[in-house]
């Protein structure tokens, strides 16, 4: 597999422009998809914003709706729509949240097995990006989006991501991060502002490295058993800062743009970060860019972590899409709108060196 993957990242360095080819998915219409996932047997799960219900399987060879869970509405087993989604390949399961506290987790067939109210879970805004979502080991790790007055000061480190007990849903652990390690690059800028959103996305590496990114900043920031150890640039070819803007109907307030520099963040291959890029609202191209994370445990947390960019492309023709999100699986690429409102189709690019 790994001898096919570098295949495949060697022909999109040489090519570039990629086009995409007909595969079974692109014939589904979805109704405000906000994420997608695939289960280790290959079967593609769809997460949705709005429809009769929220989540489908699809089938892995034909890509029919094998099942579909998750009534819309406020019962039991019922959300308004799903705002965070996890798919649990060690036990095959399917946890999701909504704009409450709630979590449910369903088997693939549908079947729900699980549904607890965890009162120190973040609630997702409504109209904003998927918050980042794992079950794990009998923890809930789930992050935390913040807005920050950069004009006032930080004594105290940031939450970036909560994890609680899945049995007592009680709060275990934080992993914050500082205004010094955050290192926003153009502070004093961003200072006139009301508000700095701040949307984190935890990934983890092994048992013992896990990667934090946060839309707008260009870093990685890695832990190592929960304890901030490194931050590391990404190496783009884009300018990668928050741009202020004074919004003049409203009293003059300074507003921000987030600069569209992680629109999807994925592990592949193990040790490999698929990242996505682009906005066709900002100066940054659609693409992205994979980073080998080499990693070597030490004494305490003196761990050897390096970072090396292995493949960079554009997606020339995608540029009519506002901001694309990509999950890979088994060479294909398969890319929808990171604007849920927008989000009715799968597009799949696929890599003819593995056929």
């Amino acid at each position: 597999m790994r001898y096919f993957f570098y295949i495949i990242v060697y022909t999109f360095l040489v090519t570039n422009v990629l086009t995409a080819q007909n595969h079974p998915i692109e014939n589904h219409i979805f109704d405000k998809i906000t994420q997608l996932e695939f289960t280790k047997e290959g079967k593609a799960v769809v997460f949705k914003k709005g429809g009769d219900h929220l989540v489908h399987v699809l089938n892995e060879t034909t890509y029919d709706i094998e099942a579909s869970f998750v009534p819309e509405g406020n019962g039991p087993g019922e959300l308004q729509m799903v705002k965070a989604a996890f798919v649990d390949h060690k036990n095959d399961r399917i946890y999701v949240s909504g704009v409450d506290k709630r979590v449910l987790g369903y088997s693939l067939s549908g079947g729900l097995i699980f549904e607890k109210n965890f009162d120190d879970m973040p609630v997702p805004i409504a109209n904003k990006k998927n918050i980042s979502f794992i079950i794990r080991d009998g923890y809930l790790f789930t992050s935390q989006p913040h807005t920050l007055n950069l004009s006032e000061s930080f004594n105290d480190s940031v939450p970036m991501v909560t994890m609680l007990d899945t049995t007592s849903t009680e709060l275990v652990y934080e992993f914050s991060l500082t205004m010094e390690q955050l290192a926003f690059p153009n502070l004093n800028e961003l200072r006139r502002a009301n508000s700095v959103p701040i949307h984190p996305t935890l990934t983890f590496i092994n048992e013992r490295l896990s990667v934090i990114t946060i839309d707008g900043l260009p870093y990685f920031y890695f832990f190592v058993n929960g304890e901030f150890v490194q931050r590391t640039e990404i190496d783009t070819d884009f300018e990668v800062e928050f741009v202020t803007a004074t919004r003049r109907g409203i009293g003059n307030a300074v507003g921000v743009q987030v600069p569209s520099n992680l629109n999807s963040i994925q592990l592949i291959e193990d040790d490999n970060l698929l990242i996505s890029y682009g906005n066709i609202h900002q100066d940054i191209p659609n693409g992205y860019s994979i980073y080998e994370i080499d990693h070597s445990p030490g004494q305490g947390l003196l761990d050897d972590i390096s970072v090396r960019k292995i493949a960079e492309a554009s997606l020339e023709e995608l540029e009519d899409m506002s901001a694309m999100n990509i999950t890979y699986h088994e060479g294909d690429f398969f890319i929808h709108n990171n604007f849920d409102w927008l989000a009715h189709q799968i597009y799949v690019i696929q890599d003819m060196s593995i056929e």
